[in-house]
């Protein structure tokens, strides 16, 4: 298993938090303000079986407490996972790419809405 970890700064020494060990083969992680709140929410995907890919959003403002919604739940092992604005509305998506596949997840902004799959080339048709 691989762990989804963050480290901040106490005083002088770095401490490291655990957010999530249960993630097979992790293999991309990318940290970005998903929401616009100021605060990074992390995405991550694992390439183990079932491939999986998260999104990990702080619960309190000291980023302390975290809880984990899942994007996408066996059907892509993502190899890389990018953050960018793919469709001009202003707020930041994802891409992930794993093997022959590749999958957009819009963001659809709102507190406390994650991205949804809009494309995915394994298909290949795009979703409304």
């Amino acid at each position: 298993m691989t762990e989804v970890a963050k480290s901040s700064l106490q005083g002088r020494e770095w401490r490291r938090q655990v957010l999530d060990d249960s993630l097979d083969g992790g293999h991309t992680i990318q940290a970005a303000d998903l929401d616009g709140d100021g605060n990074d929410e992390l995405i991550a995907g694992g390439r183990g079986k079932p491939f999986s890919t998260h999104l990990y959003k702080a619960d309190d403002a000291r980023g302390i407490r975290w809880t984990r919604a899942t994007l996408d739940e066996g059907g892509m092992g993502p190899a890389a996972c990018v953050v960018a604005d793919l469709n001009a509305d202003r707020r930041p998506d994802v891409a992930c790419i794993g093997g022959a596949t590749l999958k957009w997840y819009e963001n659809l902004g709102g507190a406390g809405s994650a991205p949804r799959a809009v494309l995915d080339s394994s298909t290949a048709t795009a979703r409304e």
